[in-house]
Protein backbone atom coordinates (compact mmCIF):
# COMPACT_ATOMS: atom_id res chain seq x y z
CA UNK A 1 0.00 0.00 0.00
CA UNK A 2 1.23 3.46 -0.85
CA UNK A 3 -0.18 6.76 0.36
CA UNK A 4 0.69 9.96 -1.52
CA UNK A 5 -0.14 13.67 -1.41
CA UNK A 6 0.62 16.40 -3.93
CA UNK A 7 2.70 19.20 -2.38
CA UNK A 8 3.34 21.18 -5.60
CA UNK A 9 2.37 21.11 -9.27
CA UNK A 10 -0.27 19.13 -11.14
CA UNK A 11 0.01 15.40 -11.88
CA UNK A 12 -1.98 13.50 -14.52
CA UNK A 13 -2.58 9.97 -13.18
CA UNK A 14 -3.87 6.99 -15.19
CA UNK A 15 -4.96 3.58 -13.90
CA UNK A 16 -4.06 0.83 -16.38
CA UNK A 17 -5.07 -2.41 -14.62
CA UNK A 18 -5.38 -4.47 -11.45
CA UNK A 19 -7.22 -2.29 -8.99
CA UNK A 20 -8.69 1.05 -8.07
CA UNK A 21 -7.19 4.14 -6.48
CA UNK A 22 -8.99 6.05 -3.74
CA UNK A 23 -8.55 9.83 -3.99
CA UNK A 24 -9.29 12.46 -1.38
CA UNK A 25 -9.38 15.94 -2.88
CA UNK A 26 -8.05 19.02 -1.10
CA UNK A 27 -11.68 20.06 -0.42
CA UNK A 28 -12.39 16.75 1.37
CA UNK A 29 -14.45 15.13 -1.39
CA UNK A 30 -13.63 11.52 -2.31
CA UNK A 31 -13.44 9.69 -5.64
CA UNK A 32 -12.36 6.26 -6.91
CA UNK A 33 -10.71 5.55 -10.26
CA UNK A 34 -10.24 2.17 -11.96
CA UNK A 35 -8.69 0.69 -15.10
CA UNK A 36 -9.03 2.89 -18.17
CA UNK A 37 -9.69 6.02 -16.11
CA UNK A 38 -7.47 9.06 -15.56
CA UNK A 39 -7.57 12.04 -13.26
CA UNK A 40 -5.56 15.13 -12.41
CA UNK A 41 -4.06 15.64 -8.96
CA UNK A 42 -3.57 19.19 -7.67
CA UNK A 43 -1.93 20.54 -4.51
CA UNK A 44 -3.58 19.04 -1.43
CA UNK A 45 -5.03 16.00 -3.21
CA UNK A 46 -4.10 12.63 -1.68
CA UNK A 47 -4.41 9.01 -2.75
CA UNK A 48 -4.15 5.46 -1.47
CA UNK A 49 -2.86 2.88 -3.95
CA UNK A 50 -3.33 -0.83 -3.29
CA UNK A 51 -0.47 -3.24 -3.93
CA UNK A 52 -0.13 -4.46 -7.54
CA UNK A 53 -2.13 -1.66 -9.22
CA UNK A 54 -0.73 -0.86 -12.67
CA UNK A 55 -0.67 2.91 -13.23
CA UNK A 56 1.42 5.80 -14.46
CA UNK A 57 1.72 9.48 -13.75
CA UNK A 58 2.80 12.32 -16.01
CA UNK A 59 3.70 15.94 -15.44
CA UNK A 60 2.06 17.65 -18.42
CA UNK A 61 2.56 21.14 -16.99
CA UNK A 62 5.49 23.55 -16.83
CA UNK A 63 5.92 23.44 -13.03
CA UNK A 64 7.66 20.61 -11.13
CA UNK A 65 5.45 18.11 -9.33
CA UNK A 66 6.33 17.31 -5.70
CA UNK A 67 4.76 14.13 -4.29
CA UNK A 68 5.00 13.18 -0.61
CA UNK A 69 4.78 9.39 -0.31
CA UNK A 70 4.64 6.80 2.45
CA UNK A 71 4.86 3.12 1.51
CA UNK A 72 4.14 0.01 3.57
CA UNK A 73 6.47 -2.59 2.09
CA UNK A 74 8.38 -5.69 3.17
CA UNK A 75 12.07 -4.95 3.76
CA UNK A 76 13.10 -6.66 0.48
CA UNK A 77 10.24 -5.29 -1.65
CA UNK A 78 10.91 -2.50 -4.19
CA UNK A 79 8.67 0.61 -4.08
CA UNK A 80 7.73 0.09 -7.74
CA UNK A 81 8.05 -2.50 -10.49
CA UNK A 82 8.17 -1.44 -14.14
CA UNK A 83 5.60 -3.09 -16.42
CA UNK A 84 5.71 -2.87 -20.20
Amino acid sequence: IQMSAIAAGTLTYSVVADGEIAVTRADGSEETFGPGEATTFAVGDASIEPACIVHYGANLGADPVVILTASLLAADEPPATLVE
